[in-house]
């Protein structure tokens, strides 16, 4: 089942801010978190329809067997990476986990200027930070599911040009680039915090339904003529 897998274990997320929201006896909690609620089980719908075309073109939703799918190249020169074979997939899928993740510009769950600070503005402490530790966990969660699905994962371009290089040498060289690719992830996602505008919470709603729904069943509908048309 594979990638499956991941998004039905990380859908269990929505559990911790509407229970978190829900116990704390607070109106602004509870709204905060069913905001969390409506937004994360809304762009999981998302974030699954965008990985369609990515199971099609590389045949599997295992992960090992995505991976290997992007170390082959086109004219020995272009690697097949999910972001070239899935550009549409790729923008829908990364914006759907920024919002699944609640980081700005999709924090309206904790809306400090109207909720005061959404489902967990009733905790302190080691509590609170218990909800800020998952927050930037899931940034480096995030980053890593994308350098796997769209960026070859350890699989670096141009590899097998170096058929004589020592192993010891190849291996430090994969996980370099995994490490690097997910770093970048990581920074570019927090300069999406500092620079895009917060969201209200129609607006992100709208986005998804309106906007990221239409994308990726076109996307998929695309692929599956594509893939068709060239067998």
């Amino acid at each position: 089942i594979g990638v499956v897998y991941l998004i039905a274990v990380a859908s269990l997320g929505v559990f911790g801010v509407t229970l978190g929201g829900w116990a704390s006896n607070n109106k602004w909690s509870f709204l905060g978190g069913l905001r969390a609620g409506a937004q994360m089980i809304s762009y999981e719908v998302f974030l699954g329809l965008s990985l369609m075309g990515l199971f099609m073109v590389y045949g599997s939703t295992q992960v090992s067997t995505i991976v290997e799918g992007q170390g082959e190249h086109w004219f020995g020169l272009i690697p097949k990476w999910g972001v070239f074979t899935q550009p549409l997939g790729f923008v829908v899928f990364f914006t759907a986990l920024m919002a699944e993740t609640k980081r700005a510009p999709f924090d309206a769950p904790e809306g400090e200027s109207e909720i005061v600070a959404g489902y967990f503005v009733e905790y302190s402490g080691m509590r609170w930070s218990s909800f800020m530790l998952a927050e930037y966990i899931a940034i480096v969660g995030v980053a890593a599911l994308i350098t796997t699905l769209f960026f070859g994962g350890y699989q670096v371009p141009w590899l097998y040009h170096w058929e004589s290089a020592p192993q010891w040498l190849v291996t430090l060289l994969q996980f370099g680039k995994f490490a690097s690719f997910t770093f970048i992830l990581c920074w570019f996602q927090i300069q999406i915090r500092w620079t895009v505008p917060k969201f209200r919470f129609d607006q992100t709603m709208a986005l998804g339904w309106k906007k990221l729904l239409p994308v990726a069943l076109l996307n998929t509908v695309v692929t599956a003529i594509i893939i068709v048309a060239l067998a």
